[in-house]
């Protein structure tokens, strides 16, 4: 075993929630590697822990793991006492978004030197951040946003303000899921139907990511910067098709970083990655969300590459979950970030279907332009209609020397990848079937999670 950057700091632990994820296993790897402690798990959902816990060895590794637990919302506390009294939990790590807000209350609760609660609290509300922020930097640009209890009162506001387009989200939400986006003038009755029986929506004016790490004194240092393209897809006009690139050696990267960091460093974030969402019209950048985790679905490896390995967000993340103490200078590539435009695209599935016959795959791997899936798809696949960015079939990485060459491969790719694109057969059917026990005998291959303490 390799031993710890920080010798001598073996002797502790650090927690995780709900660690069935390729980031979750990545950010074990640097936290075990940069001070030799082992993890504590967590589980807040049965189902997910049963369905997942078994795809990742890691999970059941002694040498990794040095406890398992199961909490309901209702057993946190219980839980964090019982953490004060058993272990020796020197950090938290939140490698996504649900977790944000529990461990700045754990974190709290054994009285490490983190973010504080009422920071990270802001983080997971959108109307909360905005409000901080408008009090902190009362110049930065803001879009309006405010959290409205049903159609009648959005559509009042909307229409006592003037907005010729508005949106509708969860204030909690991420992942773009549950966006409705409304024309100014829309009836009630479609404002009704698409609110159902949710409770309170975020009201807001109707986009560019860019992301970063800050560390324990509020340096801000944002990493890269991409334009997302959405389209209408399955009834919903803002699902993200493709994300491109934006060259560091261009104005709109430094506008989108300038105003990023500004954003960073007026919320009170410290030792944690970044996530910020910003539109940019002729009036210039102005904030859609901030996240204070690491940018998801996969594009953190994608963020790596592109800085041609100098750079490792999650070792830069697990240093500052772990200590205060200065990393040091961030080490990004900008020659290399500018020597190749890289852009992520994602497969659309349009009805909900079993994968029995899947075509294209090996021919698109076998594109110059083609670097790796961060979602590959599988036969016996089940697909939803993608009205959000987890629904999406297949996400692919190409890259090329300038933008103007990625158009054509997009079309490439989009055209090459098919499923059930022709007629299904017995040995389809049986295929698919086959592939598909294999990944469920895999995850029966598990500890009895029955055994992991309750605390409810």
């Amino acid at each position: 075993m390799t031993a710890p950057r920080h010798g001598g700091r073996t002797n502790g632990e650090y927690l995780i929630q709900d660690p069935y994820h390729p980031y979750a296993i990545r950010l074990m790897r640097a936290m075990h590697r940069e001070f030799g402690w082992r993890a504590i798990c967590y589980y807040t959902d049965e189902t997910d822990l049963r369905r997942d816990y078994g795809a990742y060895p890691m999970l059941q590794d002694p040498t990794q793991v040095a406890e398992s637990y199961r909490v309901a919302d209702s057993g946190m506390t219980a839980f964090i006492e019982h953490l004060a009294v058993h272990h020796q939990v020197r950090a938290v790590v939140p490698h996504y978004e649900p977790a944000v807000a529990n461990v700045g209350r754990i974190a709290a609760g054994l009285g490490l030197a983190w973010n504080p609660p009422d920071v990270l609290e802001r983080f997971r509300h959108k109307e909360a951040l905005k409000a901080y922020l408008r009090s902190s930097d009362p110049g930065l640009r803001l879009n309006f946003a405010q959290v409205v209890s049903g159609p009648t009162e959005a559509l009042q506001i909307v229409r006592a303000r003037g907005f010729d387009r508005f949106v509708l989200k969860p204030n909690d939400g991420f992942g773009n899921t549950g966006v409705g986006i409304f024309d100014g003038h829309a009836p009630v009755d479609d404002v009704q139907a698409f609110w159902g029986g949710s409770g309170p929506l975020l009201l807001e004016e109707f986009i560019h990511h860019c992301d970063g790490q800050v560390d324990a004194d509020g340096e801000v240092t944002v990493t890269d910067a991409f334009r997302y393209t959405r389209t209408e897809v399955n009834g919903r006009e803002n699902i993200q098709r493709a994300s491109t690139q934006v060259p560091h050696d261009s104005a709109r990267f430094h506008e989108l970083a300038g105003y990023a960091g500004r954003v960073v460093a007026a919320s009170g974030l410290r030792r944690s990655p970044f996530h910020c969402e910003i539109k940019v019209d002729a009036a210039g950048p102005c904030l859609i969300e901030c996240a204070a985790r690491l940018v998801g679905l996969g594009t953190a490896r994608v963020i790596n590459f592109v800085h041609g390995g100098a750079l490792d967000l999650f070792a830069l993340a697990a240093h500052y979950y772990g200590t205060a103490e200065s990393a040091g200078p961030v080490t990004v590539d900008w020659v290399s970030y500018d020597s190749r435009v890289v852009r992520k695209i994602a497969g659309i599935a349009e009805q909900p279907e079993r994968v029995f016959n899947l075509q294209g795959l090996a021919e698109v791997e076998a594109l110059p332009e083609f670097l790796f899936w961060l979602k590959r798809l599988r036969l016996g696949d089940r697909l939803q209609p993608t009205v959000d960015l987890f629904g999406a079939a297949y996400v692919a990485v190409i890259q090329e020397p300038d933008e103007g060459s990625l158009d054509h491969a997009t079309e490439r790719i989009q055209d090459l990848v098919r499923w059930n694109g022709q007629p299904i057969t017995l040995t389809d059917r049986m295929r698919a079937a086959t592939a598909l026990g294999r990944r469920q005998v895999a995850l029966r291959r598990t500890a009895d999670i029955r055994r992991m303490p309750l605390f409810t």
